[in-house]
Formats: C-alpha cells, sequence, structure tokens
C-alpha cells in the first residue's frame, strides 16, 4: 500500500498579540492602536517541521519537530519544555530557528524509525517541496 508523506517546514511567529487587527506603529503614532512591542520579540520564530500522512493510523507515529534557537529555548528550560511534549514531538535547541542539512538528517533518520515496524504493509513516498534543503533530504531516504 502506498503511504503518502508530507514533510515540510514553516516559520512560527513566537509573538502572536494579544488582540484582533494588531497595528505595530513608531512610539508616539496612535498609541491607542499600536501595541509596543520590543523589536527582539516580534522577529523570535520557530520552525516547524511537520510530517503528514494520508493514513491516520501512521499519522499518530510521525515524528514532529520544533526548532527554536538559543534565545527561544534557553538551556535553563528546555529540558521541562521537552517533558511537557508527546512523545513523537522533539524540541530542537540550535543556535538557529532554521532548518539545516545536518538537522533533516536527524529528522528523517527519526521519520524512518518511526515507520521501521510498518515497513512491511506499506511502500513510503516522501513528499517535499522544491527547496533545496529537501534535496539532502531524499538523497538520505533513498540510501
Amino acid at each position: 500500500t502506498i503511504l503518502k508523506l508530507n514533510v515540510d517546514g514553516t516559520s512560527v511567529c513566537v509573538y502572536q498579540g494579544n488582540v484582533e487587527g494588531n497595528v505595530f506603529l513608531p512610539r508616539g503614532r496612535h498609541p491607542t492602536l499600536a501595541q509596543h512591542v520590543p523589536r527582539a520579540m516580534r522577529r523570535k520564530n520557530l520552525t516547524f517541521v511537520a510530517m503528514v500522512s494520508d493514513n491516520a493510523d501512521i499519522q499518530l507515529l510521525l515524528p514532529q519537530f520544533i526548532i527554536g534557537n538559543y534565545a527561544t529555548f534557553p538551556a535553563r528550560d528546555i529540558g521541562a519544555l521537552r517533558a511537557t511534549c508527546p512523545p513523537n514531538v522533539f524540541l530542537i535547541r540550535q543556535k538557529s530557528a532554521w532548518n539545516n542539512e545536518a538537522l533533516l538528517i536527524v529528522i528523517i533518520r527519526a521519520l524512518r524509525e518511526a515507520l521501521e515496524p510498518h515497513m512491511e504493509a506499506f511502500q513510503p513516498v516522501l513528499i517535499f517541496d522544491a527547496v533545496a534543503l529537501h534535496l539532502g533530504g531524499m538523497l538520505l531516504w533513498c540510501n
């Protein structure tokens, strides 16, 4: 049976605002419309690498990755944060919150491990978008 697996990452802004229609304006202009949020908070992002399957039972097994930088996931907090995650959700703390080739290798290996017990029943087909980073992931999967 063909098992379709979409692997994709997206940037998620940590600060989502706390009211509808947030408007970020320079100080002094329309203070009733603006939330004064520090630039560092507006620029703080995570990367969510999601794995989605067309099979509901397999979906529950697929690893999911949240990547944050050192400021977003301080060393003092990372253990407690990881303890709150389900077993298939992995928090990655690294210099940058962006995915990279070394991390993609970890992600693809985790996917292979999760699927290993089911390889007799399924033929996985990985679906990536066209970002150059994913070429290495496809080659790793094939080897």
